[in-house]
């Protein structure tokens, strides 16, 4: 594999990072060690294949040695999870997640009510 598409796949990988995750670094090694703790273990383990992998691609003898198809699958899964995390569907998630602890609230104080007022024989 040549190193200007390992470098393209790891360029998108690393702006990813920074755009959905507020990743920092140089490269995309840093970028992983700074939050690659919030990243799923498959993400994580591909992300680092990928860091590997632009490292090795800097010395053309080491890039020889790359396996194309595992970088590839690395790239198709880092980006397919990172293009999920807009921030239109972290909007969506934050509402929903607010909108279903009201409503379980709402719920578990109506049956505290009705519990105490059957007790008391009003119902």
């Amino acid at each position: 594999m040549q190193s200007t598409g390992i470098q393209q796949m790891t360029a998108q990988v690393f702006r990813l990072m920074g755009e959905r995750l507020g990743a920092h670094g140089a490269t995309l090694a840093d970028r992983l060690a700074s939050r690659g703790g919030s990243l799923p273990a498959k993400v994580r383990r591909a992300a680092e294949v990928l860091a590997q992998a632009e490292q090795m691609a800097a010395s053309p003898k080491l890039a020889r040695q790359l396996n194309a198809d595992e970088i590839a699958r690395a790239h198709r899964t880092c980006v397919k999870y990172l293009k999920r995390l807009g921030s239109g569907e972290r909007a969506r998630s934050l509402a929903l997640n607010v909108a279903a602890t009201l409503v379980l609230g709402l719920v578990i104080l109506a049956a505290g009510i009705i519990t105490v007022l059957r007790l008391r024989g009003f119902v």
